[in-house]
């Protein structure tokens, strides 16, 4: 109910995707860990995997976190990435507002450890799900 009424009124379609959200959570096990980002991160990306892929994802997290926290998480999946293998990748992945001054708008981000540098892969806006994927280059 709180999710629900934190959404514009006049946004039905955003209160459908979210009612049929609810629904989906309701069925699944989940488990919510109290920690910071980076504390989290740190305990996830200890050691990669052997022949799993790891992904972290985030989407419009960067402007609620402190500087502090924001360079504490890049460092974790930064060093995390020099530590894995062709048989255990990692892969970042999120959504965020632009970092240049006047671009509002969000990008969604890539970047696979190892050997995919970071790219810009689709932009889109904060309230629809209309995304502009980007030619791959």
């Amino acid at each position: 109910m709180t999710l629900l009424a934190c959404t514009w009124p006049d946004q039905l379609e955003r209160i459908r995707r979210l009612e049929a959200a609810i629904e989906i959570a309701r069925s699944v096990s989940y488990k919510v860990d109290p920690a910071s980002a980076g504390d989290w991160l740190e305990s996830r990306l200890a050691r990669p995997v052997a022949g799993v892929a790891t992904v972290v994802f985030h989407s419009v997290v960067w402007p609620y976190l402190a500087e502090s926290e924001r360079a504490r998480v890049t460092g974790i999946i930064e060093d995390a990435g020099r530590a894995v293998t062709p048989g255990a990748p990692l892969a970042w992945l999120r959504m965020e507002p632009r970092v240049e001054p006047g671009k509002n708008e969000p990008e969604v981000r890539l970047r696979i450890y190892p050997g995919f540098d970071e790219r810009v892969i689709a932009t889109t806006t904060f309230h629809s799900p209309a995304v502009r994927w980007m030619m791959a280059r």
